[in-house]
């Protein structure tokens, strides 16, 4: 198992135990990491990349297990968050397809970001919020997959709406769960807004690409009122409205 460290996070890479494949692996990653430049600098003060090019720890560490019975395992939040960072997952595929030597695979990192989304001088020197020392309570739940595709079946939409996703079945009953709970203990709320937010990507949308590397990321809010009996239905078109209303119009009038 092959461990690199690019910054703060790792990413982790499997191979058998054949140096060959360690060496195919570290001339692939020193190809990615030319298209993938940022990866390669320091993260300083949690807020910039330093593009340095001082490149990433290059980590070979053998375990007896197999890769079956790892991924079997029931990862917590924390496995989760360091073997597959959001951030890198542009980073991993570009990654594996030149290990492949597959050269229709390979992605060309976007970095328009910034000329797309100008950097603002002001918050340079504000500190971003520490979220280690705010105590935010979470649960992990897992759904199987037929499970998901008994809860989408179940899921009834308007007629002019699509089949709903698995997000977005999802999310409508965990909303429609919580807004249940919450009118127990809140009852001088009810009928207040009781909203869901969402991180909506902004990736293929107007003239951002697909392949862009970056924070391209908006908060979507979907919008009810709080009741103990929300229909599905009506939290998945709400979901549904929140997710087309961040479009191309939207994305234009953000670079204004």
């Amino acid at each position: 198992m092959n461990s690199v460290y690019a910054g703060i996070e790792p990413v982790v890479g499997f191979c058998m135990f054949l140096v060959y494949n360690s060496k195919l692996l570290k001339q692939s990653l020193l190809e990615t990491l030319t298209r993938f430049y940022p990866f390669a600098g320091k993260v300083r003060d949690d807020f910039y990349i330093d593009c340095n090019d001082e490149g990433v720890h290059y980590i070979v560490t053998r375990v007896n297990v197999s890769l079956l019975d790892f991924l079997g395992q029931s990862p917590g939040d924390e496995m989760i968050r360091r073997l597959i960072p959001a951030t890198y997952a542009v980073f991993l595929k570009d990654w594996t397809a030149a290990v492949r030597r597959s050269s229709s695979e390979i992605v060309h990192p976007s970095f328009t970001g910034p000329s797309l989304f100008p950097q603002i001088p002001s918050l340079l020197d504000k500190c971003p919020i520490d979220f280690s020392k705010i105590n935010f309570p979470s649960q992990r739940f897992v759904f199987s997959g037929p499970k998901l595709a008994a809860l989408k079946a179940q899921t009834e939409v308007l007629i002019s709406e699509c089949v709903p996703s698995r997000f977005e079945v999802v999310a409508a009953l965990l909303w429609k769960c919580v807004a249940k709970a919450a009118s127990k203990s809140y009852e001088s709320s009810l009928g207040k807004p009781f909203n869901l937010g969402m991180i909506i990507n902004l990736r293929g949308k107007n003239c951002v690409p697909k392949n862009s590397v970056g924070n391209l990321v908006w908060r979507g809010l979907a919008q009810c009122k709080l009741s103990p009996q929300l229909e599905p239905k009506t939290l998945v078109h709400q979901i549904k409205k929140c997710k087309t209303e961040i479009n191309d119009d939207f994305v234009e009038a953000m670079k204004e």
